[in-house]
């Protein structure tokens, strides 16, 4: 199915299977009592949170080229709406920010239901969830319960994917990494975490809770259906249009489904949607268009080690730094690069790949707002399970020199992200 669905537009090899034979000769520790095994490659965002910020700063750095008025305001939630006026708070200073659109485009995801119930006159969705359960460190691919169990090597562990429960209740307050009393229970003592299942496919390796550095929960937006099984309902995305009336004078466009995969088309169409309605032509599209990092990137090794050189001739920083800030910047490390050359810095004490200047630096551009969203959602260091207590002080110390904190501030900090990371990943 994954090779008709890239047939004219394949960038990775088709599947293949292995006999039993060689698929444990590839690998030793699967269980013996496979008949073969298939190979198949698919596409991996491996850090959806910098390509969300990428392209936020990618499209206000297009507006101000392009002489448009553009604005990204972060921590603000939806309290109400009338007329033409729907009422924004900002959730740091409690402020209303009134704003009068022409056009209302619901994207809140799981969340598109609360939404519109806020604007007052729209309907409900009807939208179902489907939680995704997530643990780490643990390989390979297995089958089970009608749903597939995923393991996938993510930044030099591994990752467990495993599908889990659909919800219809109300779950306004629930948050991407969210769990819950009695949901996604982690079984097993100190001996298996997953026994029957994950044995079945790797019987000499067991997984227990010591295995585990951080765990979230995915949620994704279904449509209403009356399929017995979420792997039954459709992932394809759609825009249901609720038009101006009862209350409002705008239209309402809610974006349901949809995944990483597709989401340049998906985008693309509610542009073509928006345009249409506000009778105006398409400038430009994304089909070839490089996301932050991705502009200009180098793709063999040899242009890319040429690159690093000519950009460490440039800045002075060292090959070995720039490879650092390339892995995880993409081509944006050449200016961060520029940047930490131009003043005094050094690595952090408790995570000596990390320096004062890059941090410092990410928190200023990136709309950092709270330590966490450093630690969350600019970087990879709480997925990766490499916070420590000592870690967070000194990133607290530095985000808070960048953004003048006070010493009480930086101290609330350091506790509300010590409290979300307990809540929330375990």
């Amino acid at each position: 199915m994954y090779d008709a669905f890239t047939a004219t537009q394949r960038t990775v090899p088709p599947h293949s299977f292995a006999l039993r034979g060689e698929s444990l000769r590839l690998c030793p520790q699967i269980s013996p009592e496979i008949v073969c095994t298939a190979t198949y490659y698919d596409g991996i965002m491996p850090v959806p949170e910098r390509i969300c910020i990428e392209l936020v700063l990618d499209g206000l750095a297009d507006a101000q080229k392009n002489g448009s008025r553009a604005a990204a305001l972060n921590y603000l939630s939806l309290t109400g709406a009338n007329a033409d006026t729907v009422l924004l708070r900002d959730e740091l200073s409690g402020e209303t920010i009134p704003v009068k659109p022409k056009i209302f485009v619901n994207a809140a995801g799981p969340w598109i239901d609360f939404t519109n119930r806020t604007l007052g006159p729209a309907h409900p969705i009807h939208r179902r969830y489907e939680r995704l359960a997530h643990r780490r460190k643990s390989p390979g691919i297995a089958q089970g319960d009608r749903r597939t169990r995923i393991f996938l090597r993510k930044f030099r562990r591994a990752h467990r994917a495993s599908p889990a429960h659909p919800r219809q209740g109300d779950d306004r307050h629930l948050r991407p990494g969210h769990r819950r009393s009695g949901q996604c229970p982690l079984r097993g003592g100190r001996g298996r975490l997953f026994p029957g299942d994950d044995e079945k496919v790797f019987p000499g390796i067991v997984i227990d809770r010591s295995h585990i550095v951080f765990r979230f929960t995915g949620v994704r937006p279904l449509p209403s259906s009356k399929a017995s099984l979420t792997g039954q309902i459709s992932r394809d995305h759609s825009i249901r249009t609720l038009e101006a009336g009862g209350g409002l004078n705008f239209p309402v466009l809610s974006l349901i489904g949809g995944k990483w995969t597709t989401f340049r088309a998906f985008s693309e169409q509610v542009t073509d949607a928006i345009l249409q309605r506000l009778n105006l032509a398409r400038r430009a599209d994304t089909k070839a268009l490089p996301i932050g990092g991705g502009r200009g990137l180098p793709g063999l090794t040899q242009a890319r080690q040429t690159w690093l050189a000519e950009q460490s001739r440039t800045s002075g920083v060292p090959v070995e730094r720039l490879t650092v800030l390339f892995e995880r910047y993409g081509t944006r490390a050449a200016d961060l690069a520029h940047l930490i050359s131009a003043q005094a810095d050094k690595p952090l004490q408790h995570k000596a790949d990390f320096s004062r200047a890059e941090v410092a630096a990410i928190a200023r551009q990136e709309f950092v707002t709270h330590l966490d969203d450093f630690l969350l959602r600019r970087s990879l260091l709480a997925m990766v399970g490499e916070l420590t207590l000592p870690l967070v002080e000194e990133l607290a110390e530095v985000v808070g020199n960048a953004l003048d904190w006070p010493a009480e501030r930086r101290r609330t900090e350091i506790e509300r992200a010590r409290k979300l990371l307990k809540e929330y990943n375990g």
